[in-house]
């Protein structure tokens, strides 16, 4: 049985919010959703769609913290190698005198498992963050 997780106060999310996002992530369709749940399908749109507002709004929030709380950031454009990113961030993380916790092939490996690469070419822009632990973060 899958775990239910908290929600509420602490989450941008509303439960009915979550609730459809869940069952659309198993694939139902809105107006399957709506039967289900006795309600109509411009009702499961609206939250499908504020839901998903709020999700990107944490995102861009989140992005802004770490910004504002990591000594380096590094903006890679869509289309980079992926092979040249440790270069770009060791030579950053140097100059700033911050020594970062994981090798060249790590750092391609969690490029590649979080980020799109196709042929070695980022598929979208990304973000890295480095704490002054040396600990990174890709958005």
């Amino acid at each position: 049985m899958p775990s239910k997780k908290k929600t509420g106060r602490r989450s941008f999310l509303t439960k009915q919010q979550i609730n459809v996002l869940r069952l659309r992530r198993k694939g139902l369709t809105q107006e399957a959703i709506a039967k289900k749940l006795g309600t109509s399908r411009a009702n499961i749109t609206i939250l499908e769609k504020r839901g998903m507002e709020n999700i990107s709004k944490a995102h861009e929030t989140l992005r802004i913290w770490h910004d504002i709380e990591a000594p380096i950031s590094i903006h890679i454009r869509r289309g980079t190698d992926v092979f040249k990113i440790p270069d770009m961030l060791f030579e950053t993380a140097d100059i700033s005198g911050i020594k970062v916790n994981i090798g060249s092939v790590e750092l391609v490996a969690k490029i590649s498992e979080e980020k799109h690469v196709v042929n070695r070419r980022l598929q979208s822009d990304m973000d890295i963050f480095v704490s002054e632990e040396g600990d990174i973060d890709i958005q």
